[in-house]
C-alpha cells in the first residue's frame, strides 16, 4: 500500500475567481474561468507562445503566495492556481 502524499496542492486565499481572472487576463487570452471540483481556480487559455509570459506571471503569483501550474491540452492551455505550500 502506498503512502499518501505529505501535502496536497489546493487553493486557499483571499483572492476571488474574478480577482484572479483579472490578473491572468493581463498576461494571457482567457477563454474560460471556473473553480474545478477540487476547489482550485482553473483558466482555459488560448494556445499561444507563453514561455516568457508565464515566467513573468509566475513571479507575480509567487509574490502573492500563489503557485500557478500550466498544462497543454489538445486545443488549449490549462492554468490552475494553487496556494503556495509552506516551506518545511
Amino acid at each position: 500500500m502506498s503512502n499518501p502524499p505529505s501535502f496536497l496542492l489546493r487553493y486557499i486565499s483571499d483572492y476571488s475567481l474574478a480577482d484572479l481572472k483579472s490578473m491572468v487576463s493581463e498576461f494571457f487570452n482567457v477563454k474560460d474561468a471556473f473553480i474545478d471540483v477540487a476547489g482550485n481556480p482553473t483558466f482555459i487559455l488560448q494556445i499561444e507562445p507563453v514561455k516568457l509570459k508565464f515566467k513573468e506571471f509566475s513571479k507575480r503569483m509567487l509574490d502573492l503566495q500563489l503557485l500557478p501550474i500550466l498544462r497543454r491540452s489538445e486545443n488549449s492551455l490549462i492554468l490552475k492556481v494553487f496556494s503556495r505550500p509552506k516551506p518545511r
